[in-house]
């Protein structure tokens, strides 16, 4: 069996079912791009290129119910579009550690503002999950800065144009990071993977029977027509 050698967020969401996620970074079944994924992906690009001043002439168009948010944030220069990781013991790698994660944009604390800020774009609508999302990275985020004194998430929602901020102090990121160790245990020392369904983690599964994979278990959480 073939043992992913690093884990993310993503990861950790789909393990909430493990066969699916043997399925999907084991064995290597992918979900195929739709649409809504595609459009994702280039919204992200307008907003990587806007932020790192490759774009003039103002915000994207796609980008305009968050453009006061973005026009200051391009002021304050932001890192952008990198990776950010961590090895087992929770000491930073630049690239793809252990546990790697892909910020958006991120506000480097200064020893003036020990504060590390991490916004996240999404094109979507906003969901329970983006919270423990969040979480994750800014645990990730002390790992580089371990000197700040609190850290905050902001979740961007650029089809409904508002956001959500959420502010933890430097004993709340203490706990999140012993949190994530221990989940990213869990995740790599795994070697049963049943099948837990939920309507969370079957509405889009990419494995079920009727999607052309072979797990007939989402039957008990959805009515066929899902």
């Amino acid at each position: 069996m073939k043992i992913p050698k690093h884990w993310s967020y993503t990861a950790s969401f789909t393990f909430k079912c493990p066969r699916k996620f043997k399925r999907t970074y084991i064995q290597g079944i992918r979900q195929v791009q739709g649409p809504s994924a595609i459009r994702g992906e280039r919204i992200h690009q307008l907003a990587e290129w806007y932020l790192k001043g490759e774009i003039t002439g103002g915000v994207p168009g796609a980008l305009k119910k968050l453009e006061g948010e973005f026009k200051t944030l391009r002021r304050l220069d932001p890192v952008v579009e990198k990776f950010w990781g961590v090895d087992s013991d929770w000491h930073f790698v630049r690239g793809k550690g252990w546990c790697v994660m892909k910020m958006d944009a991120a506000v480097l604390p200064t020893w003036k503002v020990p504060v590390l800020d991490m916004i996240d774009l999404k094109t979507g609508r906003e969901y329970d999950s983006h919270e423990e999302q969040g979480e994750l990275y800014v645990a990730i985020g002390f790992a580089r800065d371990s000197w700040i004194e609190e850290a905050g998430t902001e979740f961007w929602y650029a089809d409904q144009g508002y956001v959500i901020r959420r502010e933890y102090t430097r004993q709340e990121i203490k706990i999140l990071v012993e949190k994530w160790k221990e989940r990213g245990q869990q995740i790599m020392t795994t070697r049963k993977f049943p099948a837990v369904p939920s309507v969370e983690q079957c509405m889009w599964c990419h494995v079920r029977s009727d999607k052309g994979g072979d797990c007939d278990r989402w039957k008990e959480v959805l009515p066929s027509s899902q």
